[in-house]
């Protein structure tokens, strides 16, 4: 059986589509409670449902898996991505960053539980080549060839 992989830059990558909230407007205020889930969600579906939604199946699943496997274990360094997105957002962060990510989850797979019954065989990674052709590569309206494999 082949170990799944964990990567931590697929979930920086996921948060990309919030980084773009600069250039076309922030719903994120100074009056906003940073723990309330409701301007959070809003911006989520807004701006990282529709990037989701451009991926094929394959890597789809791809960044379920690894939402879920992070999401289960707190493995990844939750306070480290989502400071890199405040600071290109310039998005106030949660008081328990991972929260954010459960928020992700639940605008992308409303009703669904994230975790994993078993987290054995995974191996965490950081591979910002192999998050980038989840992201870049493999989008349902193309054959998926932006980058030549082995980069």
């Amino acid at each position: 059986m082949e170990a799944k992989k964990a990567n931590t830059q697929v979930l920086y990558n996921l948060l990309y589509g919030l980084e773009m909230m600069p250039d076309l407007g922030t719903p994120f205020d100074a009056c906003t409670d940073v723990n309330d889930p409701t301007t959070y969600v809003d911006a989520i579906r807004q701006y990282i449902l529709p990037e989701f939604e451009r991926l094929n199946l394959e890597n789809q699943n791809t960044v379920r898996g690894n939402l879920q496997f992070f999401l289960t274990t707190r493995l990844a360094p939750f306070a480290e991505l989502v400071e890199l997105c405040r600071m290109e957002a310039s998005m106030p962060s949660p008081d328990d960053p991972a929260q954010l990510f459960v928020w992700i989850w639940q605008a992308l797979f409303p009703s669904e539980d994230y975790r994993l019954a078993d987290t054995a065989g995974w191996t965490v990674v950081d591979d910002r080549i192999e998050a980038a052709r989840v992201f870049l590569a493999g989008q349902k309206d193309d054959g998926g060839d932006h980058l030549p494999p082995g980069d």
